[in-house]
């Protein structure tokens, strides 16, 4: 148990000794330290699957995405959703159930999308068209169907040398 009256008498020859300024500077000093070290430990940490390159599935490639109404979909998505991808004119989405992710830019809001691996060349210049339009989807909607007709390019060029 403590002793209040021994207490009480170190504390009044401390005061004597070093003086009551000299005591209320270290105690404060003290207190930040201790508050200091408290928000330390439980300041949150950074997540790691919040980075981008753990949320893109193996076989998958973030291609960037032009969106027109951009603006209202940055208000609705907080990092993914699904969407549907509409040209101007069409009825029906020439991309349904895209998967898209929330970019992070100082000049507005970019939204890029996750395609295969051997697609993604291809869906570059459809996906650059600044006049896409999309609409949000379930998030639970069915895989990705692509309706977009492009045409291959050959990549090997055949060249006579004669005989």
């Amino acid at each position: 148990m403590i002793n209040l009256e021994n207490l009480k008498n170190n504390c009044r020859k401390l005061i004597e000794r070093y003086g009551k300024e000299r005591i209320a500077i270290c105690g404060v000093v003290i207190l930040v330290i201790i508050v200091t070290l408290w928000i330390a430990q439980w300041s949150p940490t950074e997540d790691p699957s919040t980075e981008l390159g753990l949320s893109i599935p193996v076989g998958q490639l973030v291609v960037p995405l032009e969106l027109a109404n951009s603006a209202a979909l940055n208000g609705l998505v907080n990092r993914t959703a699904v969407v549907d991808l509409f040209t101007p004119g069409d009825k029906n989405p020439f991309v349904e159930s895209l998967r898209i992710l929330k970019l992070s830019n100082g000049d507005g809001t970019l939204f890029g999308a996750l395609v295969p691996e051997k697609l993604a060349g291809q869906l570059q210049d459809a996906f650059s068209k600044s006049k896409l339009r999309a609409a949000i989807r379930a998030t639970q909607a069915a895989p990705t169907q692509f309706h977009v007709h492009v045409k291959n390019k050959s990549t090997l060029l055949e060249v006579p040398i004669g005989e």
